[in-house]
């Protein structure tokens, strides 16, 4: 299975849009998993699940805790701070149930740095599957410095590797600048996406408009490594 992780160094860049149009954009072709681990639950709210299954764990709140359309299965980490972390025993096999028959994992992550309850889903993930891994898809925008984007990836990169030692690797794979006005550079090993501001998105709802042609573009970047994580898991099974 392909893990996505859905990052940013701050909130309000569209970094839901951007995990929401990849999601829909890749399930045509693949089975995902979209979790929504961002405590605003802007996922989750689009798919009208109204509780997470840490609430459900901790707080005993009754529901569901996961939307499935074709394709695509959404599930949602918590809509609300839960009053403590689960234990691991309670939350890995509901979590290990979920993942079955995935080929690609994508989290909406929250802002800002990395959380308890990241740490638990990574590990959780690990116990069910016997690998973790991490590629990162960075989302900012042109008033987002970009050397506080670079950074921001690289500290998180040294906390998951340390507070997760099972992790084999964590790269960012792609850089995509919202609202941009120009064409952009690459950078070194990392793929770099501009998208310009499209008016629609922002005044009907981005669930309500078609995605932008960009996204296409990201798609392109990640099929290659759905590929390839496919063939590695054909050749562990044999």
């Amino acid at each position: 299975m392909l893990r996505l992780a859905i990052v940013s160094p701050r909130g309000g860049v569209g970094k839901s849009t951007i995990a929401y149009y990849l999601s829909k954009e890749l399930s045509k072709r693949y089975r995902v998993i979209l979790v929504d681990r961002d405590l605003t639950a802007t996922i989750s709210s689009i798919f009208g699940i109204k509780i997470g299954i840490l609430n459900y764990l901790t707080d005993n709140v009754q529901g569901s805790f996961v939307h499935e359309e074709g394709n695509l299965k959404v599930i949602s980490m918590a809509r609300y701070q839960p009053t403590e972390v689960p234990n691991m025993d309670n939350f890995y096999p509901i979590y290990k149930t979920l993942l079955d028959g995935a080929d690609i994992l994508i989290t909406d992550n929250p802002p800002g740095g990395i959380s308890e309850l990241e740490i638990m889903e990574y590990k959780a993930y690990y116990k069910a599957r016997g690998e973790v891994h991490s590629y990162f898809v960075a989302v900012s925008t042109p008033g987002l410095v970009l050397e506080r984007t670079l950074n921001f990836l690289g500290e998180s990169a040294k906390i998951l590797k340390h507070m997760v030692p099972e992790l084999s690797f964590v790269k960012t794979i792609a850089l995509v600048i919202n609202m941009s006005k120009e064409s952009l550079q690459g950078l070194s090993g990392i793929n770099v996406i501009a998208i310009p501001f499209y008016r629609d998105l922002l005044y009907k709802g981005f669930q309500n408009c078609d995605p932008p042609k960009e996204i296409h573009q990201l798609v392109k970047v990640i099929e290659p490594l759905v590929s390839e994580a496919q063939g590695m898991s054909e050749r562990n099974v044999s």
